[in-house]
């Protein structure tokens, strides 16, 4: 769980003090013991997870170790983070979480589909971003601290937050530059086109001029329909291939 999220629930917890006496129809929460593997972590979690009761406290135990109960199962929690947190595909060494985030925080790195197998590499992607948010929910309904601090836009994305390009400057700043500068040349474009008192040479003459913030016209800057900063992503079919202008900007 988010480091904030677990010191606002127990900020609650004093503030609130002692909780309402459970009723007679109510039923007591029992305790679920699991065997894990700590040589298979992650293997191990993918695998028990589905099989967790939602009502039951996960208490862990290591195979062939002695000892159960809070200790083992926060470092379970622990060792589950870290293992999400530097997950990379089988077959192509690919990590599913973006490098760089300046409050180290997670969001999911873009990834070419394409390049990867998808009966294995995609298929266990899909399984550790599901487990992730297993966690996630089993760590707020236990009340246990787990480090998988999930960026606030990727939770914006979850919550189906309809999102515009100021997202992307709380994401990548540098990114959003990018774009932010592309959009302004763009709209620019926009309006000379649909000035109605210029004649077409004139138009031309005042597209001519249009440059980005640091001077550049956009031919010189040889752009493709592109990632910025993952070539192998295109942006549109074959857009590796074709230089972004102002005409198809």
């Amino acid at each position: 769980m988010n480091r904030s999220i677990y010191f606002l629930r127990q900020f609650l917890k004093q503030k609130l003090g002692k909780l309402p006496a459970e009723d007679k129809n109510s039923v007591k929460i029992q305790k679920q013991k699991v065997i894990v593997d700590r040589e298979k972590v992650l293997e191990c979690s993918l695998n028990l997870m589905s099989k967790v009761s939602n009502r039951a406290f996960l208490e862990v135990e290591y195979k062939g170790e002695e000892g159960t109960g809070l200790g083992p199962t926060l470092e379970f929690y622990n060792l589950v983070s870290q293992e999400i947190k530097s997950y990379k595909t089988p077959s192509t060494a690919i990590r599913i979480w973006r490098a760089g985030m300046s409050d180290n925080s997670l969001f999911p790195a873009p990834i070419n589909v394409v390049s990867i197998n998808p009966d294995d590499d995609l298929q266990r992607i899909y399984e550790v971003f599901r487990l992730t948010g297993m966690m996630i929910a089993k760590s707020i309904s236990d009340d246990r601290l787990i480090e998988l601090p999930l960026s606030p836009v990727f939770w914006d994305l979850i919550l189906g937050k309809k999102m515009n390009i100021f997202d992307l400057e709380r994401l990548d700043p540098n990114l959003f530059k990018v774009f932010a500068d592309l959009q302004v040349l763009a709209n620019r474009k926009r309006d000379i086109d649909k000035a109605v008192f210029f004649d077409q040479d004139h138009k031309q003459r005042q597209l001519n001029t249009l440059k980005t913030q640091s001077g550049a016209r956009l031919e010189d800057l040889t752009l493709a329909f592109t990632l910025p900063g993952f070539d192998t992503i295109e942006l549109k079919p074959n857009g590796k291939d074709e230089d972004v202008t102002l005409d198809n900007l």
